[in-house]
């Protein structure tokens, strides 16, 4: 099993972990991962009166649509996840699109301010450059080959089986291509049996690097991305992308440097993956344009980005809430919103975590085959706890 097919998750913070935040003394509490972890460092920020934030990462209430049965999973998910997020004073997400998902869909600008924070990428190991004819050859691809290429968890909710569809299709119609698919999960198996594919299993670093740029179309139908690290990846890469133009749009310019089709139209994902197969010189363009436009989300701009909201959240809880949780509280204290005032975990989840805690087991959940909550580590969720002025601007 890869890492990257494990989800892990929080139940507590020990003690330890306590003492350690004491003697850093954060001026700022980042949340990456909404679980009982991080509930247990927002009751930790509270008590020590600490400015709160979050980033949104994974849209996990959306990918119970794509298991039969699970959907009742999602809602139970939803409801957690805005309890969680209605006591960070900003959640940053990754996108417009993705804010404005967070407001219609769970109303979460009713208690949090919601902004837009988007994801970097290292331009130098991500290029064209990276294009390999011995990493082709290695692979039994032929040189002219125009090869279509997949990176991601070959998992229902990231749509494998329409690029399964696609390829089929191809294939049935003597359509000349190569497919190249990155990754693993329960679906590998069926894409081992597509013709003209070759399935590479998990690639990172500089191989996953090399494996875009030695390609010659992305396509990735997943409608469930929150920002799609993958997509821009292959775009650094110099590749014409075929994407979702819901979650997908912001690094797609339709006609541009790829084509965004609607969610789950197979049709639409065949006639533009088509188009560039059969024009190389549109293909060529695209791929200029694909470069061209991952150069805004060159790391050190966004990283930049990081410490302006920082420091926003920071003078903010200062200068709108008086350095006190219970302020914000009030403000917030009606029937669309958290309790003001209230311990932030529940006493279901706070005697999960007690038991987990005391038992010291390993607790894993399988879904569908999908590992998906492996095992205690109190440490998992602090994706950063700022020492507000450490910070230097690239």
């Amino acid at each position: 099993m890869h890492e990257d097919d494990v989800y892990e998750l929080g139940f507590s913070i020990s003690d330890s972990v306590k003492s350690q935040l004491d003697d850093f003394e954060p001026s700022l509490i980042h949340i990456s991962v909404p679980d009982c972890a991080a509930l247990a460092l927002v009751q930790y920020a509270r008590d020590c009166e600490i400015p709160l934030m979050g980033t949104h990462h994974s849209n996990l209430p959306e990918y119970m649509n794509h298991y039969p049965g699970a959907r009742w999973v999602g809602h139970l998910i939803a409801h957690f996840l805005r309890h969680n997020f209605n006591f960070l004073q900003v959640l940053y997400a990754t996108t417009p699109y993705m804010r404005q998902y967070l407001i219609d869909t769970h109303k979460l600008d009713r208690v949090t301010e919601l902004r837009v924070w988007g994801r970097g990428i290292d331009l130098d190991r991500f290029s064209p450059k990276k294009r390999s004819d011995k990493f082709r050859e290695k692979l039994g691809i032929d040189p002219d080959d125009v090869v279509i290429c997949f990176v991601g968890r070959l998992v229902a909710e990231k749509r494998p089986d329409i690029v399964a569809n696609i390829i089929k299709r191809f294939h049935a119609e003597n359509v000349p291509f190569h497919a190249l698919i990155v990754g693993a999960g329960p679906a590998e198996n069926e894409m081992k049996k597509l013709p003209n594919t070759t399935c590479a299993g998990w690639l990172d670093g500089d191989d996953l690097a090399t494996a875009y740029a030695s390609s010659d179309i992305y396509l990735f139908p997943s409608s469930v991305e929150t920002f799609g690290n993958a997509t821009l990846e292959a775009a650094a890469s110099g590749l014409p992308l075929v994407v979702d133009l819901g979650c997908s749009g912001h690094l797609v310019k339709d006609g541009v440097n790829g084509y965004g089709c609607g969610s789950d139209d197979l049709d639409a994902y065949y006639q533009a993956t088509l188009t560039l197969l059969t024009d190389d010189e549109k293909r060529a363009e695209f791929s200029l344009q694909s470069r061209q436009m991952s150069q805004q989300y060159e790391n050190r701009k966004v990283m930049s980005q990081m410490v302006a909201n920082y420091s926003h959240v920071y003078d903010e809880f200062y200068s709108k809430y008086g350095g006190h949780h219970r302020n914000r509280d009030k403000q917030y204290a009606n029937k669309d919103s958290f309790l003001a005032g209230t311990y932030p975990k529940p006493i279901a989840l706070a005697l999960i975590e007690f038991f987990s805690y005391e038992i010291g087991k390993l607790l894993t959940v399988s879904f569908n085959g999908i590992p998906k909550v492996p095992r205690y580590n109190p440490t998992s969720d602090i994706s950063v706890v700022a020492k507000y002025g450490r910070y230097e601007q690239p």
